[in-house]
């Protein structure tokens, strides 16, 4: 189960999201990173719930890889 939580206020948005992951496995981590900048620079983030990984990678590592290709800095992708 995934609690995540976002709040509105004047300057933007708050979200929060618990840290416990589970793998297709059944492998369960207790420090995944359900909250991801998209963008280093800019607010634009992404929150990820259900199964915490997508074949053999985590959500959190695919997100990291595509963050990297956003900011022109994936060779395989230039």
């Amino acid at each position: 189960m995934t609690i995540i939580v976002s709040v509105k206020i004047n300057d933007g948005v708050v979200m929060a999201a618990d840290s416990a992951g589970t793998m297709s496995s059944g492998q369960i981590y207790a420090h995944a990173n359900k909250i991801t900048n998209l963008c280093e620079g800019l607010p634009i983030g992404a929150m990820s719930t259900g199964a915490g990984s997508i074949g053999n990678e985590s959500v959190e590592t695919l997100l990291k890889d595509l963050r990297r290709r956003f900011a022109g800095r994936d060779p395989a992708h230039l």
